[in-house]
C-alpha cells in the first residue's frame, strides 16, 4: 500500500511540472484572439478635389506595424445623427451666420436626424432634440445670448458626447465655439479638451469645429484667441473631424466652411477592423493608408477596445 501511494503521489508531481512547463512555452499558449472595431474614416484628396472612390481591398491598417485584417469597408450611407452645438458665449454678432446654417441644415443626406442645442455653464441646453423635420432643427437657431460663464465650452462638449444616443450608425458634432476656456489654463494640456476627446474616441463621434469670436474681451486677446482655436483644432483633429477658422476674428462666412463639411460627410466610410485583443481594455493607435494614388484620410488618433 505504501508503494502504491508513492508511486500515486510521484506521479501526480511529475502531471503538476509538466502542466508548469507546458504553460511556460509559447507555443503552448491559446493565441490571442482579435475584436473587431469599427470606426468613421473620411477619404480625402490631396489635391482638394472630390476623392475617387476607395475599395476595400486599397485600405491598409497597421497597428504597431503589424498590418491588421479590414474585416469590412462601406461607404457611409445610412442614417447621419449630427448635432449643431453653439456656443451661447459668442459675440451677438454670430447671429449673422444663421441663414448660412439653415442653408446647410437643409443640405444635409436626406437621412439626416438634426438636433440643435446650446452650450452654456458646463452644460447643453436642448433647443431642438434629433429630428427628421430640417424645417423644426433651423426653427430652433437663435441669436446667442453672449453671455461670459466661468465654465469651459469643453465641459459642454463632453456633457453632449456622454448624452449622445448610443446608435449604430454615424454620430457627428457640429461645434461652433470661440473656445476661450478660462478654467483650462495657458497651455494645450486642457483636461477639458482631453476628457472631451476621450470620451468622443470611446464613442465614435466625430467633432467638426468653427471658430466666432467671443461676446467677452477676455476672449479676444491674440494669445487666448491662438490657444482657443488651437484646443478646438485639437478635438477636431484626434476624433476625425476638421477645424475651420480664418484669421484671429470671426469669418466673413461660415459658408466656405460648411461647405466643405458637407463634401466630407458625402465621402465618408465604415470601417471595420479586427484588432488583437488584450488582456484588459486598451486604446489602439491604428494608422490607416491607402494603396490608391492621391487619397488620403482623416480618422481618430486611437480607437478604444473594450
Amino acid at each position: 500500500m505504501k508503494t502504491q501511494r508513492q508511486v500515486f503521489i510521484g506521479g501526480f508531481v511529475l502531471a503538476v511540472m509538466l502542466m508548469l512547463l507546458l504553460s511556460r512555452c509559447p507555443g503552448a499558449q491559446a493565441q490571442t484572439a482579435d475584436r473587431n472595431v469599427a470606426m468613421t474614416v473620411t477619404v480625402d484628396s490631396h489635391k482638394n478635389q472630390a476623392p475617387p472612390a476607395v475599395a476595400k481591398d486599397e485600405v491598409l491598417v497597421h497597428h504597431q506595424k503589424e498590418r491588421l485584417q479590414v474585416v469590412d469597408w462601406k461607404p457611409a450611407s445610412g442614417p447621419l445623427n449630427f448635432y449643431i452645438l453653439l456656443d451661447d458665449g459668442l459675440d451677438s454678432s454670430a447671429g449673422s451666420y444663421l441663414s448660412e446654417i439653415t442653408t446647410f441644415i437643409h443640405a444635409l443626406p436626406a437621412q439626416t436626424r438634426v438636433a440643435v442645442g446650446y452650450a452654456s455653464n458646463g452644460t447643453v441646453s436642448v433647443a431642438q432634440d434629433f429630428t427628421e423635420d430640417k424645417d423644426a432643427a433651423a426653427k430652433a437657431l437663435r441669436i446667442p445670448r453672449g453671455s461670459f460663464g466661468v465654465a469651459s465650452p469643453f465641459l459642454a462638449l463632453n456633457d453632449l458626447v456622454k448624452r449622445f444616443p448610443d446608435v449604430p450608425e454615424r454620430r457627428e458634432i457640429l461645434f461652433i465655439s470661440s473656445g476661450f476656456d478660462a478654467m483650462g489654463g495657458n497651455d494645450l494640456n486642457n483636461p477639458y479638451v482631453s476628457t472631451a476627446i476621450d470620451n468622443a474616441q470611446r464613442r465614435n463621434i466625430q467633432v467638426y469645429s468653427v471658430y466666432a469670436a467671443a461676446a467677452s474681451h477676455r476672449g479676444r486677446h491674440f494669445f487666448a484667441v491662438s490657444m482657443a482655436q488651437s484646443n478646438l483644432a485639437k478635438v477636431a483633429d484626434e476624433t476625425g473631424g476638421d477645424s475651420f477658422y480664418m484669421g484671429s476674428d470671426s469669418p466673413v462666412s461660415f459658408r466656405p466652411f460648411l461647405d466643405e463639411l458637407l463634401q466630407a460627410l458625402s465621402h465618408q466610410y465604415v470601417l471595420q477592423v479586427a484588432v488583437p485583443e488584450g488582456r484588459k481594455a486598451s486604446w489602439a493607435n491604428l494608422k490607416i493608408s491607402s494603396e490608391a494614388t492621391g487619397v488620403e484620410f482623416d480618422y481618430a488618433s486611437r480607437v478604444w477596445v473594450p
